[in-house]
């Protein structure tokens, strides 16, 4: 018996793996849940067996869906190869350069060089995307994206990303640090230079919006420590972010680059977790040509140009 699918339901397929709940990975494919349940459902009638079991930690892959999602890769990265090797040949308008980031990326580089780069190349779109840094790789290698600039072991990994089909790009180290008022109570009597997360998870914490990237991060890093990481505020952005924190008694944790101009009324404490250094890499396909407008944007980002838009402080990987 044959198996019909089309290649939504492989993104969608992925998507569900990645993220083990169905409403996080209806928010990434921009799926109502109920559509994504009724896809779920179809694809496994179509594939005559359970893909994923419900648990309490969520969804989880069965053997079968471990199986397909493997080829589900193999199937995207074919389909990107061909449709970028048919492009000098169809006749249609040319689709935005796609770019998938973290939230640091997108607030804290990104933003500063989009300006500079279309300056010199006006014909480009853009559109960025937010995402998780643990799944961009797989978003470049399937071609969901033209180029993704990631965090942490995404961006540090290099033997990984060649075995995902991907090319690191080595930018910038940055690093988590915890943000507060110079007189607050954490601070008092502290004669080291860094602390670790669990111990400021007994104060309140401000953060960026559930939804963010970086707020599921904190909270998987939480509860792998036994702890629970519940801000009482959340915002859309860092800067919004450092203005809770200027205004009261809350901590939040955010990346070096958020906060490296003006924030001398502020206290910067360093992180002892591992996790908080955070180097920051490109990611773009091995197993096909870039496109055009992605190797530019690319070659932009690293070159001595694009390192001028870096916030203070901080310089090139390598330099």
């Amino acid at each position: 018996m044959s198996m019909h699918y089309d290649l939504v339901d492989l993104r969608m397929l992925l998507a569900l793996a990645r993220a083990g709940s169905l409403s996080r990975a209806a928010e990434e494919v921009h799926l109502t849940v109920s559509a994504l349940s009724v896809r779920l459902k179809r694809l496994e009638e179509e594939a005559g067996t359970l893909l994923f079991e419900r648990s309490g930690k969520g969804l989880v892959q069965t053997p079968a869906a471990l199986v397909l999602v493997k080829a589900a890769r193999r199937v995207l990265e074919a389909a990107a190869s061909l449709e970028e090797d048919f492009a000098p040949y169809a006749r249609r308008e040319e689709k935005p350069l796609r770019i998938l980031s973290n939230s640091t990326g997108l607030e804290n580089f990104l933003c500063r060089l989009t300006g500079p780069f279309l300056a010199k190349h006006p014909e480009t779109r853009i559109e960025f995307v937010a995402r998780r840094s643990s799944a961009i790789t797989e978003a470049v290698q399937t071609g969901e994206a033209d180029l993704g600039l990631a965090g942490g072991a995404a961006a540090a990994d290099e033997g990984q990303a060649a075995e995902s089909g991907v090319r690191l790009f080595p930018y910038v180290d940055d690093r988590h640090v915890l943000i507060s008022r110079k007189d607050h109570e954490l601070l008092r009597g502290l004669r080291k230079k860094t602390i670790s997360f669990a111990e400021t998870l007994r104060y309140p914490y401000a953060s960026l919006l559930e939804s963010a990237p970086m707020t599921a991060a904190m909270r998987e890093r939480a509860l792998l420590i036994g702890c629970r990481y519940e801000p009482v505020v959340e915002v859309p952005s860092f800067t919004i972010l450092v203005e809770v924190v200027r205004s009261g008694g809350l901590l939040a944790i955010a990346p070096y680059s958020a906060v490296a101009e003006g924030m001398t009324d502020l206290a910067l404490t360093g992180l002892s977790d591992a996790w908080a250094a955070r180097p920051m890499a490109f990611l773009a396909p091995a197993s096909r040509p870039m496109r055009p407008d992605a190797e530019a944007f690319l070659e932009f980002a690293l070159s001595a140009e694009g390192a001028k838009y870096l916030p203070r402080g901080m310089t090139l990987s390598g330099h």
